[in-house]
């Protein structure tokens, strides 16, 4: 049986990337409900071909995800864990930036949490750094949710570049705020 799905060993070989590819550019201008013959049609490759790429239409959301997650963590592993978190943030949004054409795509179909996956991700470094206690894991959801707002609006503005530095200062800032609310509290 051929194994479907996104490996980062499959993602080597360069036939399996280009129809990825051509999948996946057949894929994202799709609006409505996704089906094989279509993207076959739009991929110009055969159904065999798009079955040994996914299992179903419905499991490339979950390859994608999937894949950019394993990746992800794989850039995570190589971190300095006594690095600052604003190196943590800036490594974050270099790879949001240059995964920015299929985290938008997962984005935009709706179904997925791909950045709040990352951001839950280097939590637990939020935690070591600011010593947050368990007792503030509420405190933690909202700054959580302040900087997915930050995140979402440079990708609607399509996580431009030139944006990125503004977008850390941003998040930089909440973090700050994080820090000295939690200061407030100890006091």
């Amino acid at each position: 049986m051929v194994k479907s799905g996104l490996t980062e060993k499959r993602m080597k070989d360069k036939r399996f990337r280009r129809t990825e590819e051509a999948i996946l550019t057949a894929v994202i201008p799709i609006k409505g409900e996704l089906s094989v013959s279509r993207i076959v049609k739009d991929a110009s490759i055969s159904r065999s071909t798009f079955y040994h790429h996914h299992k179903t239409v419905q499991s490339i959301i979950y390859d994608y995800e999937t894949y950019i997650i394993k990746q992800f963590l794989k850039l995570i592993n190589r971190w300095n864990q006594n690095q600052r978190l604003k190196v943590y943030y800036e490594q974050t949004l270099l790879f949001i930036n240059a995964n920015k054409v299929v985290v938008d795509y997962l984005l935009e179909r709706g179904k997925s949490t791909i950045i709040e996956d990352m951001v839950k991700i280097i939590e637990p470094m939020i935690i070591r750094t600011y010593k947050i206690p368990k007792n503030r894991e509420l405190m933690l959801a909202v700054y959580r949710k302040e900087v997915l707002g930050i995140i979402e609006e440079w990708r609607k503005i399509g996580f431009k570049n030139e944006e990125m530095k503004k977008v850390l200062g941003n998040i930089m800032y909440l973090t700050e705020s994080l820090r000295g609310r939690l200061i407030q509290l100890e006091n």
